[in-house]
């Protein structure tokens, strides 16, 4: 499958969950919470027997999470309480 505007390698890189949610802009506690609800993948890299996890995302899979969240067509924002022309903007089309 090709992604569009990411460049071909075939070399996956394994991301902290700190590296995710930097590549993310959220929270580690965020992807925490995007893994638990199965929405992204990751790879536990601890031994067997082992008590702690040591878990990793790969980097085809953030970039499979950021494709799939991705709008194909005009996205509808929230209104914004900005100042339009002396009236508050109540609607703000994307990609019309």
């Amino acid at each position: 499958m090709e992604r569009h505007g990411a460049p071909h390698t075939d070399q996956v890189l394994l991301l902290t969950l700190r590296q995710a949610g930097e590549q993310l802009g959220c929270s580690v506690s965020h992807v925490r919470r995007l893994i638990s609800r199965g929405e992204l993948r990751v790879v536990d890299l601890a031994g067997t027997g082992s008590t702690r996890t040591k878990l990793r995302v790969r980097s085809d899979d953030l970039a499979q999470f950021v494709d799939n969240r991705t709008p194909t067509g005009p996205l509808t924002l929230p209104p914004t309480p900005e100042v339009v022309s002396g009236e508050r903007a109540t609607t703000q089309v994307v990609g019309g």
